[in-house]
């Protein structure tokens, strides 16, 4: 398995026909004048590439965001029957994992693990930062 395409984004939805995935809002910061402070919704888009030995098998998809220490913030974890997969063949597949209220306490930098059948596939930067406060405008 690779992961071809990897994104948080504010949105995403996957388009039928046609198997599209539609990003909207891909980030890598979230930026909050005070703290603590709960980020409404994110979602992690993924698009993978399967190939023969993948075919015919049940997989864990697993995305676990880390602090800076290493300690687990948040985790999702599935399981995923993946169809036969005929040799020198190849079949893509789009994944969405939806964060919901994610509550942060301080200005932070967070990774973004995924995980395949345990195997660390790839990860993703997230900081989380002290931006100053809007002005009033008159």
């Amino acid at each position: 398995m690779k992961v071809l395409i990897a994104a948080l984004a504010d949105h995403a939805n996957i388009a039928h026909p046609g198997d599209k995935l539609n990003l909207m809002g891909v980030f890598d910061v979230i930026g909050a004048p005070q703290f603590p402070v709960v980020h409404p919704g994110a979602v992690l888009a993924i698009r993978l590439e399967l190939e023969y030995e993948d075919g015919e098998r049940k997989h864990t998809l697993a995305v676990v965001i880390v602090n800076q220490d290493g300690k687990e913030f948040a985790k999702i974890e599935t399981q995923m029957e993946v169809a036969k997969v005929k040799p020198g063949q190849r079949l893509t597949a789009n994944h969405l994992l939806f964060f919901r209220h994610l509550a942060f306490r301080a200005p932070e930098s967070f990774s973004v693990l995924i995980r395949w059948d345990g195997e660390l596939k790839q990860t993703l930067p997230l900081d989380v930062v002290a931006v100053p406060p809007p002005t009033a405008t008159t």
